[in-house]
């Protein structure tokens, strides 16, 4: 049953119990649930939310993008929606801790016994405020979702029937012999309900896909090896491991002592994908001594995709790589998850005469690598020639570094790896792919493209922007590495000369602060293809001072007629701004307008404030003052989006002797477009000199003055 606002009622196929249409980050949507046994035995059941129908969007960057991959859920016990409901979105988004993408499609496993009561559930579904705009659709080609609620409901094994106490026992996996017959089945998911030791491995054959749940629980194996090959899972089909729980794992541990063989913890002969969960091997120093222990053996021919979870060795490499054919290569793609110790390739034929015989791309994950394994501890070892191996590096964070250990030339290794991104422990230069750059920066080095300007002090900030404004400059990318105090240094607002050829500025701030500044960060600009693109950035500890009479802002005074202006996790902490004569003042942006001359219009600028904050702050200004934004949409051809942004505890103050025009948002909304999503606000403090804001207006605008063009939109209400 669900509670549908005032009674609790029976779901059927067609209600709406998940009404959310709004999916932005920070956007969550909470069913509340409850769930009794009715018949007459003991049961398990797995709940979870299912995907009905989806149809995919396009973002400002014209790439498609499906809603599923960004919109998480959790079950949490205890939340009766009669009762104890979520006071708040917020609220509702703390307790949901498991976050399992619905995707996946399953969550939380149970046992219900005859009669016990209902058990309430909360079922939390959310977009996290994390989720950039990738999934930000460009206003034309729409992201639609339908999600639906699953309930599977078993007998428990512990009942008995005409059929015994095994009928249908195979809902959830809880021994050997139960996962036996499940392999034997026709099954393409396996949930595993409880921890399972075995007593020998497992195999996939060629023809099954097949997908094993860990549900939080270990598959192990403790076995002594005593051939050349073993593994506990051997993988000859499509096989993809998922821990929907988390915690769980597939563990090998090898406890022989002699001879020269190779233990894995899954062989992988076919295709493998691993999305979660902990695949390990755990065998002693002995048998490493001895032996060859691997997490995942990647064997001639397969591919291998680790996008989550971890794959673990302790006492040797994380992965083999294995090629004796020339013809038929071996491929790992790593985009996510952690990799603990070292990937090894081995071309024991040295094959000469296929271009990658092994194939690893790295696009993502966490790297880590034991001293136990190697005293030059490096991404990859060769067991023999590597000439034929082709590594491509794009991503991820690698606390050592990237190269050999032993056996190949440096020489060799220039010709078939190529870095072009990612964070590393030891400098990736000799391995850098041509037009890209390893920048050193607290003990690690992070790889960028050679056109990215690098900031780390108020000297090379100050070169950077400048330089990116000028004329002729074109798209220009900036990255501040670290935080950066400007007191004492005097600031002039950078000016985007988009009439001349610069176009759009990026600003990567990477969690950095600016403190001490005491002028806004960009004048703004005009026309052309210009704009201003900031993220992750915060301004601190500040007493910004503008002279200018159009528009005044700590991150950007005035916006003529620049086609995009994007300010994504950016923050205004304990500071001031105080805006020029006149001047239209807000927190983080002044003053805005597109342009639509007949003549060489129109310029359409669209204006996207998201994840954004303006904490213990006092604005002020003899004009429209806003917590955010002081005047949005001077021009019909200007679009601005205010979505999950926060002003608290902020003092915003107009001495203006025309209309209120001061909003914890925006000071005046004109006559362009502007839609408000998602605020949090509290404790701030609203003033004009001898003047009251209206009766009954929401405090989120001051004025809204829309000439016939004008629209503003408050959380799905237009006024």
């Amino acid at each position: 049953e669900y509670w549908n606002g005032s009674a609790w009622d029976t779901v059927e196929a067609a209600d709406d119990i998940l009404a959310g249409d709004k999916w932005e980050p920070g956007y969550t949507d909470v069913a509340y649930l409850r769930v009794k046994n009715n018949g007459s035995l003991a049961l398990k059941y797995s709940l979870g939310v299912n995907i009905i129908s989806e149809t995919a969007g396009v973002n400002a960057a014209g790439e498609s993008f499906n809603l599923s991959d960004y919109i998480y859920f959790d079950v949490v016990e205890g939340v009766n929606g009669e009762t104890g409901a979520y006071a708040t979105r917020e609220d509702a988004m703390a307790n949901a801790t498991e976050n399992t993408l619905i995707s996946e499609g399953y969550a939380r496993p149970g046992e219900l016994e005859v009669g016990s009561p209902f058990l309430y559930l909360a079922l939390i579904v959310h977009m996290p405020k994390s989720v950039g705009n990738a999934a930000n659709h460009n206003g034309t080609d729409i992201p639609e979702i339908n999600l639906g609620i699953n309930v599977f409901a078993t007998q428990h094994t512990s009942e008995e029937d005409s059929f015994g106490n095994d009928y249908d026992k195979l809902a959830t996996i809880d021994s050997e012999a139960e996962l036996a017959e499940a392999l034997a089945a026709d099954f393409d998911l396996i949930i595993i309900g409880s921890d399972i030791a075995l007593t020998e491995g497992i195999e996939i054959p060629a023809d099954k896909e097949l997908t094993i749940d860990l549900m939080g629980n270990t598959i192990s194996l403790a076995y002594e090896q005593v051939g050349t090959q073993y593994a506990l899972i051997n993988n000859m089909g499509t096989l993809t491991i998922d821990d929907s729980i988390g915690g769980g794992k597939i563990s090998y541990a090898d406890i022989g002592t002699g001879g020269e063989y190779t233990s894995n913890t899954i062989r992988n002969q076919g295709v493998l994908n691993v999305l979660g969960g902990t695949i390990e091997n755990t065998s002693s120093d002995a048998v490493k001594s001895a032996g060859y222990p691997h997490a995942i053996d990647a064997y001639q021919g397969s591919v291998t995709n680790i996008s989550g979870g971890m794959v673990k060795s302790v006492n040797y490499d994380c992965i083999r790589m294995f090629c004796n054919s020339n013809t038929i290569p071996t491929t790992v793609n790593i985009s996510g998850g952690t990799i603990y110790n070292r990937v090894t390739f081995q071309n024991p034929n040295n094959n000469t005469n296929v271009t990658g015989c092994g194939i690893l791309n790295i696009s993502g994950g966490n790297f880590v690598t034991t001293d136990n394994i190697n005293a030059n501890v490096r991404l990859l070892q060769f067991a023999t020639d590597a000439s034929m191996m082709k590594a491509t590096i794009t991503g991820g964070t690698f606390d050592k570094g990237v190269g050999v250990s032993n056996y190949t030339s440096a020489a060799v290794v220039d010709e078939w790896m190529s870095v072009s991104g990612g964070t590393f422990g030891i400098d990736p230069t000799p391995y850098l792919a041509d037009g890209y750059k390893a920048i050193a920066y607290n003990g690690t080095y992070m790889v960028i493209s050679e056109d990215i300007a690098v900031v780390t002090d108020s000297t090379s900030l100050k070169t950077a922007l400048s330089d990116a404004g000028a004329a002729g400059s074109g798209d220009s990318t900036i990255t501040i590495l670290g935080d950066i105090d400007m007191t004492g240094t005097a600031w002039t607002p950078i000016s985007v000369d988009g009439y001349h050829g610069a176009d759009i500025v990026t600003i990567e701030g990477n969690g950095a602060t600016i403190k001490g500044l005491t002028a806004p960060l960009f004048a703004g600009g005009f026309a052309g293809g210009s704009g201003i693109v900031i993220k992750d950035l915060t301004i601190a500890d500040s007493n910004i001072i503008s002279s200018n009479t159009l528009g005044s802002g700590a991150f950007i005074e005035s916006v003529d007629s620049m086609n995009l202006i994007t300010l994504d996790n950016c923050h205004l902490v304990n500071s001031t701004v105080t805006g020029g004569d006149g001047s239209r003042t807000g927190g983080l942006i002044g003053w805005t307008a597109g342009y639509n001359n007949v003549n060489d219009g129109p310029v359409k600028t669209y204006v996207t404030i998201t994840n954004c904050s303006v904490i213990d702050c006092t604005i002020t200004s003899n004009g429209s003052v806003g917590g955010i934004y002081g005047h949005a949409g001077n021009n019909s051809w200007t679009y601005s989006t205010v979505e999950n942004c926060t002003v608290m505890n902020c003092d915003l103050i107009s001495t203006d002797d025309g209309g209120w025009r001061v909003g914890v948002v925006v000071g005046t909304a004109n006559v362009g477009e502007m839609t408000i999503n998602n605020i949090t606000e509290s404790g701030n403090t609203l003033s004009q000199t001898g003047k009251t804001a209206p009766a009954g207006q929401s405090n989120l605008y001051g004025r809204f003055v829309p000439g016939t063009t004008g629209k503003l939109v408050i959380d799905g209400t237009t006024l």
